[in-house]
């Protein structure tokens, strides 16, 4: 065989070996906070890491970075200066382009969560909704336009605390979950209240709208006290759950077509359960309690969850909250599993510590869920903080081998992957 001949029968084989073990390269993008809260990006494609600030320092700090469906990604600052807190919100629009501000303001940061889709009347707008919080107002929303013609235009909703929302898949309507009092929906382009609901929020943090239609996901307040989960689709509205005395947390399956939801009592965390979002049948979940949190792969394929490392029992729901406050520093450690709902195998990984943002995202994980994703876009690959002796890392979890644990990206508190989108 002449050599030319040779290379191409080389490359033949390399190819089809690669098809043959589904070694593809992750695409997408992560952003993180280092252990100086400084922001960085990272391409996994090119394996490339790039710093986007720098001036991280005693008195100023970066947080939580935020993804869009269309690729932006914003930050957000804290400074003292003069005795005053001083925040800032960032928007780079792509690789490599500059940063702008687009909020300067001195209140205090909870979280941030980007609209789906365009503005109604401008096609480079998207809205970015701030959740902040001040001495004189509470807590409150801050709905900032992100637009090369209205830099730093926004408008402020009050409630709250607590003050939980979701965009409807069109980007035109907030559902309002505020003072455990009433749900809302609120029409952002013409900025008013469209209707408030008959049902009352129960035992719950976020609502949520589902991704694909104008279905709502609510937990509401039952006659006697109790809490139910409903699926309302105008009028109509189809019970997933009734009777549950706990708190719930439920998310929707990227189709639409399901709902994961747990109850957590004075008992312990519930196990995760499985429903049907069109009929109420519960078609599979995990089989131990003690499901803390828990993500959809992008691909609604998978649910990942996380667990504390204790064997073979549960933990009691008082417990449980005392040993998250205290998990970034002393035992039980939490580890994740993984239930694949087509096979019904599932797989966990080892423990770790997580971090005190990895914290903060557990505790809210419903509501972080619709706007901060842990999952690769090729629902592959988890994204998390761990704790170790030597400091903080940012941890890749490869899902098709949990067993062997995770890979480092970088020293950090947390990590957050893209869309697909960029």
């Amino acid at each position: 065989m002449r050599p030319a001949r040779l290379t191409i029968a080389l490359c033949l084989l390399l190819m089809l070996a690669g098809v043959v073990s589904g070694q593809e390269s992750t695409r997408g993008h992560i952003a993180w906070l280092d252990t100086n809260f400084n922001v960085w990006r990272y391409d996994a494609a090119q394996e490339l890491q790039v710093q986007l600030t720098s001036d991280s320092a005693d008195l100023r700090r970066y947080l939580w970075p935020t993804w869009s469906l269309d690729g932006r990604l914003a930050w957000f600052g804290h400074e003292i200066a003069d005795g005053k807190l001083v925040f800032t919100a960032w928007v780079q629009h792509e690789p490599g382009a500059p940063a702008r501000q687009v909020y300067l303001g001195a209140e205090a940061f909870n979280y941030a969560y980007w609209s789906p889709e365009d503005c109604a009347d401008d096609p480079d707008c998207r809205v970015l909704a701030l959740l902040l919080s001040n001495n004189t107002q509470g807590m409150f929303v801050e709905l900032v336009r992100d637009a090369p013609a209205t830099v730093g235009g926004s408008v402020r909703l009050r409630g709250g605390p607590p003050f939980y929302f979701s965009w409807s898949p069109d980007g035109g309507r907030l559902l309002l979950q505020r003072n455990n009092r009433r749900f809302d929906i609120y029409d952002v382009s013409e900025d008013r209240i469209q209707a408030t609901l008959d049902a009352t929020p129960g035992r719950i943090q976020a609502p949520q709208w589902s991704p694909v239609d104008d279905r709502l996901l609510l937990g509401v307040r039952q006659p006697d006290g109790r809490s139910a989960l409903v699926v309302q689709d105008g009028e109509d509205s189809l019970p997933l759950a009734g009777g549950l005395e706990g708190a719930v947390a439920f998310n929707w399956s990227p189709d639409g077509r399901s709902v994961a939801w747990r109850e957590q009592t004075t008992n312990g965390y519930g196990p995760l359960v499985v429903s049907d979002a069109a009929s109420g049948v519960r078609l599979t979940g995990s089989l131990t309690d003690g499901v803390l949190a828990f993500v959809w792969a992008p691909n609604g394929k998978r649910i990942a969850w996380l667990e504390f490392d204790i064997p073979a029992r549960n933990v009691s729901a008082s417990r449980g909250s005392g040993l998250l406050a205290q998990a970034a520093t002393s035992f039980p450690r939490l580890r994740w599993r993984l239930l694949d709902l087509e096979s019904g195998e599932t797989l966990v990984s080892p423990p770790f510590l997580p971090t005190q943002e990895m914290l903060y995202y557990i505790t809210y994980f419903d509501q972080f869920a619709q706007s901060h994703r842990l999952w690769s876009p090729d629902s592959r690959q988890l994204v998390y903080g761990e704790l170790r002796q030597g400091g903080p890392l940012v941890q890749l979890l490869d899902v098709d081998r949990m067993s062997d644990g995770p890979t480092t990206l970088a020293p950090g508190w947390i990590g957050i992957w893209d869309y697909g989108k960029s």
